[in-house]
């Protein structure tokens, strides 16, 4: 069943993304012959474009989901530290034989700062590929030897590189943070997806009584609404689908029963801190 649903996502979000569902519409203009719909549809897409040529829709998209997790507090006893992946560029990698980050490198930072931080706790990194094509390495498995050409890999890490998505993460990876009850594990990845990560690992963890807390990194945004032209094209467009992606996934899980709200956010600050004196 996991395995129809991740295929069937690939090929539904390559024709429903935003950007690419504009450009759909634009060549079904030229197919469809009633001169009313080719009208139709040559203006939603010219008006759609427009707009994302002109303002940053794409960071009033990602705008909420970045603030749903952000200024949290940190727990007075770590037990873990689980980072998700998609900070490594995979075709690249297997192309050169060699590591390539993206953009969302910072995950691999913040890592390695939280090694530093924390030495005697649990490091899970949880990633493999979202190719439909067979990789012969993971994600996981190019950070491992990473860290190991660093002299950073700690000797309680665990690598998991079997994932294709978020959800997989959560479920392959149960038997490590959910092995003690009641434990404190950090989440680590970039703002605009911890609200879809928190929200599977909190419904995840609810046997176990495993407490998460966000560890937000990589943001897209200045944290703040702002009305003003951007002329910034590909990025807005880029900053669209992520968030579009983002929305899709919180609405499948939440109706899937795998998240316990639409938008998981986490408790405030002050909350954090009460509960972990």
């Amino acid at each position: 069943m996991d395995n129809i649903a991740f295929w069937l996502s690939k090929v539904l979000w390559a024709i429903f993304s935003p950007a690419h569902f504009a450009v759909f519409l634009l060549l079904a203009s030229f197919i469809i012959q009633q001169r009313l719909i080719k009208l139709v549809l040559r203006g939603l897409v010219t008006a759609f474009f427009t707009i994302a040529l002109i303002f940053p829709i794409g960071d009033w998209a990602l705008l909420p989901l970045e603030q749903c997790n952000s200024d949290q507090g940190m727990p007075m006893r770590v037990d873990g530290v689980l980072v998700l992946g998609g900070a490594v560029n995979i075709s690249v990698s297997n192309a050169r034989n060699a590591i390539a980050f993206n953009d969302a490198g910072e995950r691999i930072f913040a890592m390695l700062k939280l090694i530093k931080q924390y030495p005697s706790a649990q490091f899970i990194y949880a990633g493999g590929s979202n190719s439909l094509k067979r990789v012969n390495l993971g994600e996981a498995d190019y950070v491992r030897m990473f860290l190991e050409d660093m002299g950073a890999k700690p000797a309680n890490m665990i690598f998991e590189s079997k994932s294709r998505n978020t959800y997989e993460d959560a479920k392959e990876t149960r038997d490590a943070y959910s092995l003690t009850p009641k434990q404190n594990w950090l989440l680590v990845t970039s703002a605009f997806h911890m609200p879809r990560t928190f929200g599977l690992f909190q419904k995840m963890g609810e046997k176990s009584e495993t407490a998460f807390y966000p560890y937000t990194v990589d943001y897209k945004t200045p944290g703040k609404f702002k009305f003003e032209f951007k002329f910034d094209f590909l990025q807005t467009l880029l900053k669209l689908d992520t968030a579009a992606h983002e929305y899709v996934g919180l609405l499948f899980n939440s109706m899937m029963g795998r998240s316990n709200s639409f938008m998981p956010c986490s408790v405030n600050k002050q909350t954090l801190n009460k509960e972990t004196l």
